[in-house]
């Protein structure tokens, strides 16, 4: 779980002065004094035209980046947007990032995360034990009809093979949720 679980917000207004941050704003972005400075004092320039470019150019919500920690130098991946809101009449832009945790769950990979899991529940949980309660009846028929056995060994042989697959393919989505 990241030690930032919440919203980071700049309000600044037409000129580009901070009118408000909040506690995650100011801990991330050491903007603590910052109230009436430049969000260009926080921010440089490149980086601030950056986001606000790459936000507009295909009309996205948000932007994703990095930011390292000043304290601990760790790094932050945070997920940013810019939105224009309106105070009293007047016009200012919100500034506001979100930390994206490993599994954040309003997180597109975490969606595809979460659904390669399921599949893999799923074959356990159904086909797999499906094959193995055929085998385990073949076993018990075996027990008490040897004449037919090499039917019997052939219809083993034959779920074998498909638990065989099965893996191979719970094995291939397993990867694929770690890489």
């Amino acid at each position: 779980m990241s030690k930032y679980p919440s919203f980071g917000m700049l309000i600044y207004g037409e000129r580009y002065n901070i009118v408000w941050a909040n506690s995650l704003a100011v801990e991330l972005l050491t903007a603590e004094k910052s109230i009436g400075k430049s969000i260009f004092d926080i921010l440089s320039r490149k980086c601030f035209d950056y986001l606000k470019t790459q936000l507009s150019a295909d009309e996205r919500e948000y932007i994703e980046s990095v930011f390292i920690d000043k304290q601990t130098g760790e790094e932050i991946h945070l997920r940013i947007y810019i939105s224009e809101i309106y105070l009293s009449d007047r016009r200012y832009e919100m500034l506001s990032f979100q930390p994206i945790t490993d599994l954040d769950l309003n997180d597109e990979l975490s969606f595809e995360y979460r659904s390669k899991l399921s599949q893999i529940a799923w074959k356990q949980s159904h086909e797999v034990r499906h094959s193995l309660c055929k085998i385990l009846g073949i076993f018990d028929l075996l027990k008490v009809d040897d004449e037919n056995e090499k039917f019997y060994l052939d219809l083993m042989e034959a779920e074998v093979q498909r638990l065989d697959i099965l893996s191979k393919e719970i094995g291939h989505i397993a990867y694929s949720v770690a890489h």
